[in-house]
């Protein structure tokens, strides 16, 4: 059985204060094999915050290819935040998907596959950049040619192109993201010492134009050209300065802030290629009982509107019983005198609705339980609060006569 809740601003002046860590910022990286490295977000600019999250995904699929030393760099990735997948691209002719963060690899479409549209080829010259969009199955891409095309993720037509605007000289564009907050593209040159923003793009078939560009945020001096990458942290609401980070394969900078920072994917045995933030939440502490059981999510990531989201558990004793899912404001530890910690902050704790155990996972330890805990479209004012969750399973043959997993931090974010 599953109860379905639906996350509301809880306390929000008191939530915006806490600083969240349930974040990810990804790196694609070409050599031994391809594989998408992260760690965690945002990065800081001194270690332990720098140090990689092992294991990296690897992409045996994808052969190596040209880091992004040289530009134009050549590859890219795309991870759509409502439903957890990574879009990737070697930029010479292979497309692929993977669950992130389990690494399984999806299907792969040669780049030929998608027909022209009226710029021109997608896949002809080598894709140099990729984002995820606001529309449903379909990312943004970039070629070595300056042709930015919305393609669907099955092959098919684009759903719009355009040409790069000549703020950034021809065959030097580098990466692309789109801010969701605004619904702007922001685009990266090799050598260009700003990023360059672009009005929203009508979806549809028109006539191929290179539209006018909108704003122009410089790129600070601290962090050194090419620069071959260009990312938006979905999980910071907007401002007066959008919530860009630019990499140049090496270091990353904060155009919002000014501020460089350390390496993008240490120990990447060379520069990176394509950069983004994932909302991925983040288990901390650990639990007591059978397994012990441990949290996770399902359904993509904790973004607005995603009403698939779901926190899930296993690792916990057999036989029947009955499982919560306790939220607070902060997480713990909180330890017990009967030898149990709780991962929460008990001074404000609340209790969804209790779900049965059911029997899914391996023995001995076989019981699991999940909650859908849809987030809702808004308000904005939900984006950058954290919430922290843990199970409570009855009974449980622990001193305490109850279990407890471990606790996972999330972080909404825009889609």
């Amino acid at each position: 059985m599953q109860t379905r809740t639906v996350l509301l601003p809880l306390l929000a002046g008191t939530l915006l204060g806490v600083r969240a860590s349930a974040q990810r910022f990804v790196s694609l990286d070409g050599l031994g094999p391809p594989s998408l490295t992260a760690v965690p977000a945002p990065p800081a600019a001194t270690p332990p915050p720098c140090a990689p999250l092992p294991p990296p995904c690897l992409l045996p699929f994808l052969p190596p290819f040209p880091p992004g030393v040289v530009p134009p760099s050549f590859g890219g990735e795309a991870i759509d935040e409502a439903t957890g997948i990574a879009y990737v691209t070697d930029g010479a002719g292979i497309f692929t998907s993977v669950a992130y963060p389990g690494c399984v690899p999806g299907p792969v479409f040669p780049l030929p596959a998608w027909p022209a549209g009226p710029c021109g080829p997608v896949g002809g010259p080598p894709i140099v950049a990729m984002c995820d969009s606001a529309v449903p199955g379909a990312i943004w891409v970039v070629n070595a040619l300056g042709v930015l095309s919305l393609i669907p993720v099955a092959p098919g037509p684009p759903l719009a192109q355009t040409i790069v605007p000549p703020a950034i000289p021809p065959g030097t564009v580098t990466g692309i993201t789109f801010d969701p907050a605004t619904g702007t593209l922001w685009l990266t040159g090799a050598f260009t010492p700003f990023a360059v923003g672009l009005p929203p793009i009508p979806v549809g078939m028109f006539p191929c134009g290179m539209l006018p560009f909108g704003p122009l945020i410089p790129i600070p001096a601290c962090l050194p050209p090419p620069f071959i990458g260009i990312t938006v942290n979905s999980a910071v609401a907007p401002g007066p300065i959008p919530a860009l980070t630019v990499s140049n394969g090496l270091m990353t900078a904060n155009l919002a802030t000014g501020a460089c920072t350390c390496p993008v994917s240490p120990p990447a045995p060379l520069p990176t290629t394509d950069i983004d933030f994932a909302d991925v939440p983040f288990s901390y502490g650990a639990g007591c009982g059978c397994g012990p059981p441990t949290i996770g999510s399902a359904g993509g990531y904790p973004v607005l509107g995603n009403g698939a989201f779901t926190i899930t558990g296993i690792g916990f004793g057999p036989g029947p019983g009955v499982a919560a899912l306790a939220l607070s404001i902060a997480p713990g530890p909180f330890p017990l005198a009967c030898g149990c910690v709780v991962n929460l902050f008990p001074g404000f704790l609340i209790f969804l609705p209790a779900v049965a155990v059911g029997p899914g996972g391996p023995p001995p330890c076989p019981g699991t339980a999940a909650v859908p805990v849809g987030v809702p479209a808004g308000p904005p004012a939900l984006v950058g609060i954290p919430l922290y969750f843990e199970w409570v399973r009855i009974p449980g043959a622990t001193p305490c006569g109850f279990e407890l997993s471990d606790g996972l931090e999330v972080v909404v974010g825009f889609p």
